[in-house]
């Protein structure tokens, strides 16, 4: 399993300040979102350039994957390009859609839904929470609109 990425803060030392503390847990939120973007992107890679990882997979996951290695490499990276966009297309859609604001999602006539994204700070020898925050709310900006501000700090956010 991979290790997940090292964030640039430490429980101990999180800003005093609750707008500060807000947004660097926000950045951890980030940092962790895009520590996946760039190891999905890795798996997709290694599975279209490896025929040792395509042979791991199952007969119906592995068709798509034998059909990029067949193409040449200038075609290749043109795929994974386009499956980088449609990945961030989703993630940015899943942002906006857990952003937590508006009444735009109905359950009826009379009834809407929000998502709240709430970050627990634990205590790692016990497991209590010692702070939570709620991260897709009040913050600098819409919750989608951090991805820029994200893509620029962890473009390519490896393990820890």
């Amino acid at each position: 399993m991979t290790r997940p990425p090292r964030f640039e803060i430490d429980g101990d030392t999180l800003p005093v300040d609750p707008k500060e503390r807000h947004e660097a847990l926000v950045n951890v939120f980030g940092q962790y979102l895009f520590w996946a973007r760039h190891q999905t992107m890795q798996a997709i890679r290694s599975r279209g350039d490896s025929s040792e990882e395509r042979s791991a997979l199952g007969q119906q996951c592995r068709t798509d994957f034998d059909e990029i290695a067949q193409l040449r490499p200038e075609d290749r990276e043109r795929a994974y390009a386009i499956a980088q966009r449609a990945m961030d297309i989703f993630a940015r859609m899943m942002l906006t859609m857990i952003s937590g604001q508006g009444f735009d999602d109905s359950l009826g006539q009379h009834h809407v839904f929000r998502y709240r994204l709430t970050m627990e700070i634990c205590d790692s020898r016990t497991g209590d929470v010692v702070l939570e925050e709620v991260i897709n709310r009040n913050g600098e900006k819409f919750f989608p609109e951090y991805w820029g501000r994200w893509l620029n700090r962890f473009p390519k956010c490896t393990p820890g």
